[in-house]
């Protein structure tokens, strides 16, 4: 062989990668941007989720603003009544079963605020999880030795 033939090999063999090279890239570049579209979802999902959480969580305070009031109103009333019959139970002894009973409830939903206070995130925490997961596969894919 001569070398003209070998440069007319050199370059068919070239033509032959970079269409291999070029689609690899290609490939890479849809699974990136399938990936990225993947994590927006997963973040505007999560984030609808504690959205969802939010709004009853604000329901049961605004309930328990409203009991607790009561409540109080209650005891209020009963301490009233209390005063102005020393001897006699009726009137004032019912205001504050009933005043125990609201504050009763009022303390199971603040009890259930606190509890879905510690569980609530502002930021998409799986979301932002899962991207460091991706970075760091990525990070290991590249630096890793191909054949």
């Amino acid at each position: 062989m001569n070398s003209t033939e070998n440069a007319n090999l050199d370059r068919e063999e070239a033509r032959v990668t970079t269409p291999g090279v070029l689609s690899l890239l290609q490939g890479i570049v849809e699974d990136i941007k399938t990936l990225a579209s993947q994590q927006v979802q997963l973040a505007v999902h999560e984030l609808q989720f504690e959205g969802a959480r939010a709004a009853s969580m604000i329901v049961a305070a605004i309930l328990a603003v409203i009991l607790a009031t009561i409540s109080m109103m209650l005891l209020l009333i009963a301490s009233a009544a209390a005063l102005h019959e020393v001897a006699g139970l009726p009137v004032w002894m019912s205001c504050c079963i009933m005043a125990f009973v609201v504050l009763v409830v009022t303390t199971g939903l603040f009890v259930y605020l606190k509890q879905q206070a510690q569980r609530f995130h502002l930021l998409p925490f799986r979301s932002i999880q899962t991207v460091k997961e991706d970075i760091r596969w990525i990070k290991e894919w590249i630096t890793s030795p191909r054949m």
